[in-house]
């Protein structure tokens, strides 16, 4: 992008001179003239400093940088002052005028060309925290923040830059700030923390889960807003083992039980079915946590999944969500399974078949189990998956 800048120098420079409507035949010929040889002195200049930047200290840059400016504008200054004095109509005030609006575009574009991500990113953080910035402003700059850190790289170095701290701060008890501007901080929380370790164990070691869970609970009253914060927890949690403990001792399953109980919201619904199922194909033993209250608990979540799966609204993401939910609770305990298998039953769909391969580890008198002659547990006979 950077090697092209000097063509992009001889393109703005045509289209000023051409469309100006003053220009003799004679001008426009002396100007293109300057043009071509000043745009190819930029490009070999722009290709030479890009050679060598790699190998660069940073005032060594600093300074290609300073010269590399000065040298766009003395080409602005050649071509807005030396070639247009001929071009006729056109008097000394208003060529001034035009050689500063092609100088301030040039350096707009200059500054978008040269900065780094690194350095957008400070610029947007400064909106979002500044006391200046209106509402609508934060809530844009949080949305372009946002876009930057889906790249893993400018994610890792939001924290860098002490901007993933600040973020989370907003998220905080004290914060005053409206949901619309808390859940687009939730979403940049999510977006940098999908699928990057890095990011969830610095979003976990600086508290952010439990501002998180704070604002779920806060917002648990619309689901349409609490679904907002629940993804941002999913992001930090899933395939993150620290994040996962952190979440059970939290009660963070009870919560998704809460939230698939009582779901009526079908992206709050989605969200829960997702994580729950998430953690259970991880770690099946947290099972054990969610069902402390064994069988009259497990009945509780086992009604509400198939009240879920048969009701008319729910559209067929929703219900594979609930079926691969069931699969890893029947997965992760033998006693689930056959429950599932009695609800599938008198529901009067008995083509649900759930398949265990896990042992009882609630109920001592599930008949999940067989004994032999010996005394030694068997499994029953495995239930296939029929969904």
């Amino acid at each position: 992008q950077r090697r092209d800048m000097g063509g992009h120098v001889v393109v703005v420079c045509c289209i000023y001179q051409i469309t100006n409507k003053h220009f003799s035949s004679i001008s426009l010929l002396r100007s293109m003239k300057t043009i071509f040889f000043v745009g190819l002195f930029l490009s070999l200049a722009v290709i030479t400093l890009c050679d060598g930047s790699a190998s660069m200290t940073d005032e060594e840059y600093q300074k290609e940088q300073r010269e590399l400016q000065t040298l766009l504008n003395w080409a602005i200054e050649q071509t807005a002052t030396k070639a247009l004095p001929s071009s006729p109509g056109m008097d000394k005030l208003e060529i001034k005028r035009k050689a500063e609006a092609l100088k301030s575009l040039d350096k707009k574009w200059l500054d978008a060309v040269w900065r780094s991500d690194a350095d957008h990113m400070k610029a947007l953080l400064s909106v979002i925290l500044s006391d200046n910035s209106t509402v609508e402003d934060r809530g844009d700059a949080l949305d372009r923040l946002e876009e930057f850190v889906e790249d893993l790289n400018n994610a890792i170095d939001l924290h860098s830059i002490n901007g993933l701290v600040p973020v989370l701060h907003i998220l905080s008890d004290n914060s005053s700030d409206p949901y619309m501007i808390l859940s687009k901080a939730a979403h940049v929380v999510a977006t940098a923390a999908q699928n990057n370790y890095k990011v969830q164990e610095q979003v976990v070691e600086n508290g952010g889960l439990d501002v998180l869970l704070h604002q779920w609970d806060k917002h648990s009253g619309n689901q349409s807003e609490a679904a907002s914060f629940l993804l941002a927890v999913s992001a930090v949690v899933r395939s993150f083992p620290p994040g996962r403990r952190l979440f059970i001792e939290s009660d963070g399953l009870q919560r998704l039980e809460r939230s698939i109980i009582n779901g009526t919201d079908s992206r709050l619904l989605k969200r829960s079915l997702v994580l729950l199922c998430s953690i259970l194909m991880d770690e099946p033993a947290a099972l054990g946590s969610l069902l402390q209250n064994g069988a009259v608990r497990l009945r509780g979540l086992t009604s509400a999944l198939f009240r879920h799966l048969f009701n008319a609204e729910s559209d067929q993401d929703l219900q594979e969500k609930i079926k691969a939910l069931m699969q890893a609770v029947s997965t992760a305990d033998g006693q689930a399974a056959v429950l599932l298998k009695e609800f599938a039953h008198n529901s009067g769909h008995p083509d649900l078949i759930f398949e265990s391969h896990r042992s009882d580890r609630f109920s001592p008198g599930s008949n999940v189990h067989s004994t032999t002659e010996q005394g030694s547990e068997q499994p029953s006979e495995p239930l296939l998956l029929g969904i």
